[in-house]
């Protein structure tokens, strides 16, 4: 049998190994081929060549949360994404509020056709503003700010909005997956942030259950919890954070295991922090002390 240069492709749940040229095979993972370690195999012989196509049950999942209308974030996580074979995008909620840029950070998301939406408490209240309807539970201080940002909004990006449930479940590899804001109570809404979650509580809110993984956002640090019944993933928020740094999560699915992974991609922040100086965002100040911290002034952040 011929030997092959090849490189590594993901595409979908395949593991594809491309022929570049009829050389030495190496293998990028594992060092020399073997094909008795890499599972199932198609050879296709032609002449002195081999092409093989290796099975590998994997799906990769990108998991982003509280983007917050900070679109250079959002636009570097994107990238970052794009380059790591990822199947499919969730994307958490809090998508608008406290940043400008909410229809910059829509438009990136719906161009795509790789993302799945829930919605969040910021993206509610925006809605809310917008319509003219009373604030929802615990954003009553922070109207005139959402008013800002609803008089600003394609209306076009509400309708869209409008149709995001607050949980997705979904089964791959017989596990079941939950991907919500945050977790919700008997009637459907948020519960009021847990400020030191442990594992022990994580599991009794999920008693009864049958998710694997539960994903979510809302507390703007990271979160990640393994038990002996399930992991529970928070990757922190994408926009909202006091270091240049764009945050999002990675989940990995084999029929074997389940894995999480923390990422960070720098990106240039200051032309979006001076924005609320030059938009003349509500409640800036607030906003740039809490959420981006400390960063109250255009000295601060040029």
């Amino acid at each position: 049998m011929g030997n092959v240069e090849f490189e590594w492709r993901c595409i979908k749940n395949l593991l594809v190994m491309i022929k570049l040229s009829d050389t030495i095979v190496q293998d990028p993972l594992h060092g020399q081929l073997n094909l008795k370690d890499k599972g199932n195999c198609c050879i296709d012989l032609e002449s002195n060549t081999a092409n093989v196509v290796l099975e590998v049950q994997m799906i990769k999942l990108a998991v982003i949360t509280d983007i917050h209308g900070n679109s250079p974030a959002l636009a570097a996580a994107l990238h970052d994404i794009s380059s790591r074979g990822v199947d499919h995008i969730y994307c958490l909620g809090d998508v608008v509020g406290i940043g400008p840029d909410s229809n910059e950070v829509l438009e990136l998301l719906f161009s795509r056709t790789d993302v799945s939406f829930v919605v969040g408490n910021h993206d509610i209240a925006v809605m809310a503003a917008f319509r003219g309807e009373d604030a929802p539970n615990g954003h009553h201080n922070e109207r005139h700010h959402h008013e800002w940002l609803a008089d600003r909004i394609n209306p076009v990006y509400i309708e869209e909005m409008s149709k995001w449930p607050k949980q997705l479940i979904i089964n791959q590899f017989d596990k079941q997956l939950l991907f919500t804001h945050y977790h919700l109570n008997q009637d459907g809404w948020f519960l009021s942030i847990e400020r030191n979650p442990t594992t022990e509580n994580l599991d009794q809110l999920y008693k009864g259950t049958e998710y694997n993984l539960v994903c979510f956002g809302h507390r703007h640090i990271v979160h990640h919890f393994v038990s002996s019944k399930r992991s529970y993933f928070n990757p922190g928020a994408l926009g909202c954070y006091d270091k240049p740094l764009a945050r999002y999560g990675i989940i990995t699915l084999t029929e074997n295991a389940t894995s999480e992974e923390e990422i960070e991609v720098p990106y240039d922040n200051k032309e979006f922090l001076q924005s609320y100086h030059r938009l003349q965002v509500p409640e800036r100040e607030f906003i740039l002390k809490i959420f981006h911290g400390g960063a109250i002034n255009l000295e601060a952040i040029c």
